[in-house]
């Protein structure tokens, strides 16, 4: 999110393409100092959460400790297996 000359809060332009993209980030090396990550008030939709949930899954020694994931617009499955693996990795996630 960011905000325009007037304070104005503008949304995110992120969809599941680029929750991809994180994804990726999140599974390779460049992103192993990665630990704080704020994607929130993005259209990720449940394809992007996916992504996202599978590449923290695939990555234990990941080292996010928070995810900021608020409106991105994921279904309640999403939802739950996102927190699921939070709850696994000590990871705060925001939803």
């Amino acid at each position: 999110m960011w905000s325009d000359a007037y304070g104005g809060q503008q949304f995110g332009t992120y969809d599941s393409a680029g929750a991809e993209a994180v994804a990726d980030l999140l599974r390779t090396r460049e992103g192993s100092t990665l630990t704080h990550l704020d994607i929130s008030s993005n259209g990720l939709g449940p394809v992007g959460g996916r992504a996202l949930y599978e590449a923290l899954r695939e990555n234990e020694n990941c080292p996010l400790k928070l995810l900021n994931l608020r409106n991105s617009r994921f279904d309640p499955p999403t939802e739950r297996f996102l927190l699921e693996i939070a709850g696994l990795s000590n990871l705060t996630m925001e939803l």
